[in-house]
């Protein structure tokens, strides 16, 4: 579980180096960093639930990370996205909705 504390800007800080690992390869995103949570349009928050969900999230934090350092290629940070979402037990379709959504309308957002 991460542990992260809100601020004053509607976002997220995180409150301990969070240590992520999908395929081989091992991300860390520093004590610190600030995040918004999930990108979730106000529109789909009665289906798939509030952006700042518990179960949402670690795959935004390592979705944010990555396209913001771009240490990692988008379909790496995208793939990440869905497996940690699987992970912390969204279900297929929703974290298949939430992939297709990012890898499909996200690169506006890592071309930023």
């Amino acid at each position: 579980m991460i542990k992260i504390s809100p601020t004053n800007r509607g976002t997220y800080t995180l409150a301990e180096t969070y240590f992520f690992e999908y395929d081989g390869y091992c991300v860390v995103v520093p004590m610190g960093y600030e995040y918004d949570g999930a990108s979730i349009p106000p529109a789909f928050w009665q289906v798939l639930g509030s952006p700042f969900h518990p179960k949402y999230m670690t795959a935004a934090l390592a979705h944010d990370y990555l396209y913001t350092t771009h240490e990692t290629t988008k379909e790496y940070a995208d793939s990440l996205f869905k497996a940690l979402l699987l992970q912390s037990g969204v279900n297929d379709i929703s974290a298949s909705l939430m992939y297709n959504a990012v890898h499909l309308f996200g690169g506006h957002w890592w071309n930023a």
